[in-house]
């Protein structure tokens, strides 16, 4: 305010008293316009510095599971390799010519189909010795190997003068290590034991390399404690292989047998590494596979991905700092009240409304404090109402709930977990780990939740598989209660399992014809011109005959998809069952002919003809027959013979097979159920309940009687027409 005087005693304006106000305002707005910007910098860096925190934590997981994914696919080319083995070894136990030249002993034969056979496969070495560890023949790939010597001290011998097959890794003559696939040789009568075969796929540093060039990871093989080789250079493009093994690692991976994932400090730096074991045809613990990526190679990445985040966010600091600055011009006497109305509601009230404000900068702020502060009250309103049905949906859950203290004594439950642990009422109190003794409950708690799998007995006596899951309730004004959810995951456990095996099943049933396909397929590309007509018929019989297989495994999965979901048909006609049989054997004949049996037609077959869709029975008689094919002894003989009985064709096809338990008999047609006397047999469990589901929509009927050790016979019956 101004002090003035009259005009007549000559007064004027006081300086002073309006110098000062004017001080007071610029002090107000400068501290407030600092304060705001100092605010801003402040929430910037924080911001930064969490963004910086989780993106290096990203990264870093990132590389992690870069490096052991890296590992996993090492290890699954171990296991091509292994498969390539069994196969190449499979395909010389089948070869007669092979075996003759080893029961003769007849070194120069043994060694051509030895070559032969390394020329078109991945395979690098193959050697036969006898069942003294000598080795009397073998060949290298590109050259023949110096014979004879001895291999006594293999391990693998041992296995394979036992009757068993053996794999795993080893250390090659030329100091390379080598995955080995040991086969036992018997004579062309299957009951002496004439030597052994060792095949063998070598991996050197040409293979790290292209391991390298496809994942970005550098590797490095150890054969017991020793550096075999590595991708690892020096500065100078020197191998790394001086280095010995890290001894922690060698003793947890080599001793432990468990994987390690460390860090450490090599010459040409930091280099984070993934320690594997790798297992020898003895079954031990001989190598150790690492995949590794350079710490520099990480912190570059980290780098690389903050860079563009410098310009954004200084762009924003200074932004910011400017609003600051305007938006702190237009506070004065309103943030006092403001502020007071914001202590009260911390306070808790929330009955007194908050103060208007006629400044149109900070008007919609106390417009928002006033609804927050209705809504504020609106919340707790419903939130006492949220916790009356949350309290009435606890006892309605009907998965099993406890709680209990951090402790694990347990404070309450729902109705389900007195129904689970018939407690009826009684459980609280005790200890968590007295009804479910797989929990840890003293276990701390850090993030997120945890959870347990384990088996829980029902008052009943019935097990079932459980899941255990806890979540820790922390609140400010309560002690911390750790809520325990049992979850029934019996029939998911079981799925699973189905699903798993039903996976595994088709892999491998469509592994096997694919690989002797491409075998060859090879063959007739690469020696076209060179293959007498014996072996150019033996190879592509082999080749129909594996895509016959593949198309039978197709043609039941589709047939068993569509009979699942409802889609299958069939178009019923007048059929003379001899053209069906006629069909479904030339169909099996390749199959027959390579386990030398014979099909014998039975005299009821040529004069019935049956109401059936041609197609369909085909495939109902191609899969009894590839059954009988499968569980009958090499040499045998299969009968298919049928009689008329009434309105309707019994057909039967019967084999001299080892039999089928009783307490089998009642599942042989259920959806991919194979029997347990049979595990090593190929297929997926598709053939018998297709073949039922067949029969069916012709309104037969299909069943099996079988006695162990008398072989087994298999009918179905079709309604009966006149001859056409």
């Amino acid at each position: 305010m101004l002090t003035t005087v009259k005009r007549g005693s000559g007064a004027i304006a006081a300086p002073a008293a309006v110098a000062r106000p004017a001080r007071t305002r610029r002090g107000v707005l400068f501290h407030s316009t600092l304060f705001s910007m100092l605010l801003v910098l402040a929430t910037a860096a924080a911001s930064t510095a969490v963004a910086l925190l989780g993106l290096s934590t990203q990264i870093d997981l990132a590389a992690q599971r870069r490096i052991i994914d890296g590992a996993a696919v090492f290890h699954q080319q171990l296991a091509d390799q292994r498969d390539s083995l069994a196969t190449l070894g499979e395909q010389l136990l089948g070869s007669s010519a092979f075996v003759a030249a080893v029961d003769s002993h007849r070194a120069d034969d043994v060694e051509r189909i030895l070559a032969f056979a390394i020329g078109v496969t991945r395979v690098d070495e193959a050697i036969v010795a006898d069942t003294n560890g000598r080795v009397w023949a073998g060949r290298r790939l590109g050259a023949p190997i110096a014979t004879p010597r001895s291999i006594e001290d293999d391990a693998g011998l041992t296995a394979a003068i036992e009757h068993r097959h053996a794999d795993g890794i080893g250390l090659d003559e030329s100091g390379s290590v080598a995955y080995r696939w040991y086969v036992p040789l018997v004579d062309a009568s299957g009951t002496s034991l004439i030597g052994m075969l060792r095949l063998a796929i070598v991996t050197d540093n040409g293979d790290l390399e292209l391991f390298k060039q496809r994942t970005g990871l550098d590797a490095s093989l150890f054969y017991e404690d020793q550096r075999v080789t590595t991708t690892l250079r020096l500065p100078n493009g020197t191998p790394l292989t001086d280095v010995g093994l890290n001894p922690a690692a060698g003793r947890q991976v080599l001793n432990g047998g468990e994987p390690l994932l460390a860090t450490r400090n090599l010459p040409i730096g930091e280099v984070r590494t993934y320690y594997t074991p790798l297992v020898g045809p003895d079954g031990a613990r001989r190598g150790i596979f690492a995949s590794a990526l350079p710490t520099a190679t990480i912190n570059a990445q980290i780098l690389n991905a903050l860079m563009p985040e410098v310009p954004v966010t200084a762009g924003i600091m200074l932004a910011g700092v400017i609003l600051a600055y305007f938006v702190a011009r237009g506070v004065r006497q309103p943030v006092l009240a403001l502020a007071n109305a914001a202590t009260r509601l911390r306070d808790g009230d929330l009955s007194t409304p908050i103060p208007g404000v006629e400044a149109p900068e900070l008007a919609p702020l106390a417009q928002e404090l006033e609804r927050t502060r209705q809504a504020m009250g609106a919340r707790l309103e419903a939130a006492a109402r949220e916790d009356a049905r949350q309290r009435a949906l606890f006892a309605a859950l009907r998965d099993p709930v406890l709680t209990a203290s951090p402790t694990g004594q347990i404070l309450d439950c729902n109705p389900a977990a007195d129904a689970l642990f018939g407690g009826s009422g009684l459980l609280r109190g005790r200890q968590v780990g007295e009804l479910l003794p797989f929990v840890d409950s003293h276990s701390d708690l850090e993030e997120g939740d945890e959870q347990w799998h384990g088996t829980v007995n029902e008052p009943s006596g019935r097990n079932l598989d459980v899941e255990v899951t806890r979540t820790r309730l922390i609140e400010a004004s309560a002690p911390p209660v750790d809520i325990f959810v049992v979850h029934d995951v019996s029939r998911h456990a079981e799925l699973n399992r189905l699903r798993e095996e039903l996976l595994h099943d088709v892999a491998h049933e469509l592994r096997g014809p694919l690989t002797n396909l491409e075998s060859a397929l090879e063959l007739l590309t690469a020696y076209a011109g060179d293959l007498t007509v014996q072996d150019h018929e033996r190879t592509t019989g082999i080749a129909r005959r594996n895509a016959a297989r593949l198309s039978a495994v197709v043609d039941d999965l589709l047939s068993a998809s569509s009979i699942h979901a409802g889609r299958f048909e069939i178009s019923a006609a007048p059929t003379r069952l001899r053209d069906m049989v006629a069909e479904a054997a030339d169909l099996v004949r390749p199959s027959l002919e390579v386990r030398q049996q014979a099909l014998r037609t039975g005299p009821g077959v040529a004069g019935l003809s049956v109401l059936a869709d041609p197609r369909r029975a085909v495939h109902i008689l191609l899969n009894l027959l590839n059954n009988a094919s499968k569980f009958s002894p090499e040499g045998s003989e299969i009968l298919v013979d049928a009689a008329r009985h009434g309105p309707e064709v019994t057909v039967r096809v019967c084999d001299h097979g080892a039999g089928i338990p009783a307490e089998q008999l009642g599942r042989l047609f259920e959806r991919f159920y194979r029997g347990a006397s049979t595990p090593a047999q190929p297929g997926v469990g598709l053939g018998l309940a297709i073949a039922k589901a067949m029969v069916e929509a012709h309104d037969g009927r299909i069943g099996v009687d079988s006695q162990v050790g008398s072989g087994t016979t298999v009918w179905f019956t079709l309604p009966a027409v006149e001859s056409v």
